[in-house]
């Protein structure tokens, strides 16, 4: 699945009445009425993503780790409409591509499965910094060799609102040999 559209629609005899007074993304919408769609990519009822509009069509998207962990300033590829109508509101969400849809590692270049022969995972936040690791290799097929990826991702927060984010990658799932990839983010941000 690429995406993943969901349509709402909310009706009331008193669209007067709906609440919506946060226009800033990402912030709490404590006394709005919303629209909330949370995803449990693994079935493990403790992580997930949480998407949710408003009826102004404020967006705030949110990563649920560990339960009650929530990770706020995580920013998912999304879009989201909503309009009040003479009968309450209507809302619709649609999430991009995200890697909890699809995948390129162990699929061979036809995009058929390839057995991970060992896969590790790492995570970890300590303070304003948080680390994640991904280590796996693929088997040995008659038309490709074992490839090995691994994927290393650090932030650290700055300020109350604002991250620094560095990115490695190192692996080419469509093709034979490396490709090693480095990057960085700045996301600034102030609501005051």
């Amino acid at each position: 699945m690429d995406s993943l559209h969901v349509g709402a629609r909310a009706l009331g005899s008193e669209p007067l009445a709906i609440l919506a007074s946060e226009l800033q993304r990402d912030r709490s919408f404590a006394a709005d009425d919303v629209v909330r769609i949370v995803l449990d990519a693994f079935n493990r009822r403790s992580e997930g993503y949480m998407f949710e509009i408003n009826s102004r069509g404020t967006r705030r998207d949110v990563l649920i780790e560990s339960g009650d962990d929530l990770v706020l300033e995580w920013d998912a590829p999304w879009r989201g409409n909503a309009r009040v109508t003479e009968i309450g509101w209507e809302a619709e969400i649609r999430t991009q591509s995200m890697s909890i849809f699809s995948r390129s590692i162990g699929l061979n270049q036809n995009r058929q499965p390839v057995d991970l022969e060992a896969g590790a995972k790492l995570t970890e936040r300590t303070g304003p910094c948080s680390f994640g690791m991904l280590r796996t290799r693929t088997t040995v097929t008659d038309s490709q060799e074992a490839q090995g990826y691994t994927v290393i991702r650090g932030v650290r927060q700055i300020a109350d609102e604002s991250s620094l984010g560095l990115l490695y990658t190192n692996g080419e799932p469509r093709a034979e040999g490396d490709n090693h990839v480095f990057g960085f983010d700045v996301n600034l941000r102030d609501s005051q």
